[in-house]
């Protein structure tokens, strides 16, 4: 009996350290496929980003011999008016018209002095020069003096 009850304990041990070894053994299988998963999708994440960097540069080039295109073709129009600018005089129609934002401008006499002001829309009867009360005083002394 001496002999058996360490062996018993030893093999107790054993098997207390065995399932923990499979348990931790387990662990480590789904953790390695977790990971492998994980892995997984960063590839398919990095394709698709080469691909979209590979689709990019094509229409970077693209763009580029667009842009190269368009400067020749502007060089050579512009050597061509050159050419017909000689043949005018040097003369360059302005075909650019600015356009024309805000209110209309009219411009008040006040005791001698044009003072310039800002009004929106259409210039009312009121707001001509004509029927200031000064320009009308000074009418009415011309017509009495």
């Amino acid at each position: 009996k001496r002999k058996v009850s360490p062996l018993d304990k030893n093999l107790e041990q054993l098997t207390v350290m065995y399932h923990k070894l499979v348990a931790q053994n387990s662990g480590l299988k789904v953790e390695v496929s977790e990971n492998d998963k994980k892995i997984d999708r960063k590839d398919q994440r990095i394709g698709q980003l080469e691909k979209n960097l590979r689709e990019a540069k094509q229409k970077y080039e693209k763009l580029l011999t667009q842009c190269a295109n368009l400067t020749s073709a502007m060089d050579s129009m512009g050597r061509a008016k050159g050419t017909s600018e000689v043949d005018n005089g040097g003369v360059r129609p302005r075909n650019i018209v600015r356009p024309m934002r805000g209110g209309t401008s009219r411009v008040d006499v006040v005791e001698g002095s044009t003072v310039p002001s800002i009004c929106g829309g259409y210039p009312s009867p009121e707001s001509s020069p004509e029927s200031s009360p000064v320009v009308r005083a000074v009418a009415r002394m011309a017509v009495v003096g």
